[in-house]
């Protein structure tokens, strides 16, 4: 006569593997993340997988919780992103710190933060200008075309955008050395209509005098926050500018 066996029903941790899958098939599935974000943690948490393959933590995702599993987890990252910069390193710690409470918190399979005590990596701040004055003034100097240098003082005195500016005719600009340009209004109205210029033609839009075409296209879309400063024509007469064109 055969015998009984009773059958497990508790239910075993998952996999390093395993837990990473369900942790972003949890997201993805809810459609909180968009496809870039989802891109990116599985990025991150299968470059760990990989190197947890064949530790205990690999086999069963509640190691985490030991002292051993810890560790073996802190290696895993140093290799997979220890190298990296530090604002890359950050993205991937933030990255895994939200499996883990994911993990501990809705999935129930670890209980503490192996990562507790990790020094966060300090991303330096690039406080410089993008140029300065004097740069600046240097690259008017470069013995560059006309036309290259037409396009950098008119993306430097307009703060367009490159493709604004390229779909640009002479007709388009407003050479008129009275006028001055009037940025948008900031604060709760920002956005709501572009700079203009304001003179002979107060109501004569920075770029673009049609409704409909590209030059006209920063009507529809959000347009660089000009320097804050009044924006003069520039100093090339119409006479260079047409020879661009």
């Amino acid at each position: 006569m055969g015998q009984v066996h009773k059958l497990k029903t508790s239910y075993a941790t998952p996999t390093f593997a395993h837990a990473v899958e369900t942790f972003l098939f949890a997201h993805t599935a809810a459609g909180a993340w968009s496809p870039g974000t989802t891109v990116k943690y599985r990025q991150t948490l299968t470059a760990l997988a990989a190197r947890l393959a064949g530790t205990p933590v690999g086999d069963n995702v509640a190691a985490l919780d030991t002292d051993a599993g810890a560790t073996a987890l802190a290696q895993a990252y140093t290799a997979a992103f220890g190298t990296t910069a530090p604002a890359t390193r950050v993205r991937h710690l933030s990255t895994l710190r939200s499996a883990l409470a994911w993990w501990r918190e809705s999935a129930g399979w670890i209980t503490g933060d192996p990562t507790a005590g990790w020094v966060r990596p300090k991303v330096a701040v690039d406080t410089t200008r993008a140029l300065t004055r004097d740069q600046v003034a240097a690259l008017w100097r470069v013995d560059v075309g006309l036309r290259d240098k037409t396009l950098w003082r008119l993306l430097y005195e307009t703060a367009a955008r490159a493709e604004e500016i390229l779909t640009l005719d002479v007709g388009d600009l407003d050479l008129d050395p009275v006028a001055e340009f009037v940025p948008a209004p900031v604060g709760p109205r920002a956005g709501r209509r572009p700079g203009r210029h304001r003179g002979n033609r107060p109501d004569l839009p920075l770029l673009g005098r049609t409704s409909q075409g590209p030059a006209n296209a920063h009507r529809n879309h959000r347009r660089p926050k000009p320097p804050d400063r009044h924006l003069r024509p520039t100093s090339m007469g119409t006479a260079d500018l047409e020879a661009v064109g």
